[in-house]
């Protein structure tokens, strides 16, 4: 099942100080669920996940292990000791904040982490590993991004069949880098040097033929934005799961 989230730029640092201290203990005030809903789902269907306006979030048949990397921010193959129960049983979810504010996704982290915390007694802890990686480098034709205008920050990806389409505003390369992960399912770290906030658009096709009336998403990244991705050995960031229990329902 495909889950659809968008994704709003940050900073790695960012990322990894609220994941950080959403895995403490106790929530990070605001951004909890002040009123959560839990329960079984028991009609299958789509699985998604969407905070709303007004502090709202509603999930639809969510698997344990996919709400888990939601609070991480880690792709699948790099969480361990998640139990089998976790990925078989979905659940049905809805809750809202304290905060009416739109939620930033490092904040959305912080939100599925408290919930986890609270009513399934997780507790993790982080770790790497050696593994394959991708370098986001500058292309020998150079970078070709637009420093950021005067629009808020985005970050989104909608799909036209095979056709991707990225669209960005005030988004870091270690953002990107981020974002490309979760494309490719393998950590990408950012050896750009690029500094400050860019604009961009990236259209690519996922599942690029000779017919294709797009380039695949390497070669989109080096001609419509001088960028490149080259493979390489480095540390992979894991998610250790040391704990979890099934939630009381309500």
């Amino acid at each position: 099942m495909a889950l659809a989230i968008i994704i709003f730029g940050s900073s790695v640092a960012e990322l990894l100080s609220a994941q950080s201290n959403s895995s403490s203990g106790a929530p990070v005030a605001p951004y909890h669920f002040e009123v959560a809903s839990i329960k079984l789902n028991r009609t299958g269907g789509s699985s998604d996940a969407n905070f709303l306006p007004g502090g709202r979030f509603r999930g639809r048949n969510l698997s344990v292990r996919k709400m888990i990397q939601m609070a991480t921010m880690v792709e699948d193959n790099q969480m361990i000791g998640a139990p089998a129960w976790t990925e078989i049983e979905s659940y049905d979810v809805e809750g809202k904040t304290v905060s009416t504010e739109p939620v930033t996704q490092e904040r959305k982290s912080d939100v599925m982490m408290a919930l986890l915390e609270e009513r399934f007694s997780l507790k993790v802890h982080r770790d790497t590993k050696e593994g394959p990686v991708y370098r986001l480098e500058v292309a020998k034709s150079g970078a070709r991004l637009a420093v950021h205008g005067t629009s808020d920050r985005l970050m989104s990806t909608n799909a036209k069949g095979t056709i991707i389409t990225m669209k960005a505003a005030k988004i870091s390369m270690p953002s990107l880098a981020i974002s490309l992960r979760r494309q490719l399912g393998r950590t990408v770290e950012d050896h750009t040097r690029l500094e400050g906030e860019f604009d961009f658009e990236l259209v690519w096709d996922r599942d690029e033929t000779v017919d294709s009336t797009a380039p695949s998403l390497f070669a989109a990244l080096q001609e419509q934005l001088g960028l490149r991705l080259r493979a390489a050995r480095g540390k992979i960031p894991t998610v250790v799961i040391d704990h979890i229990e099934r939630p009381s329902e309500n």
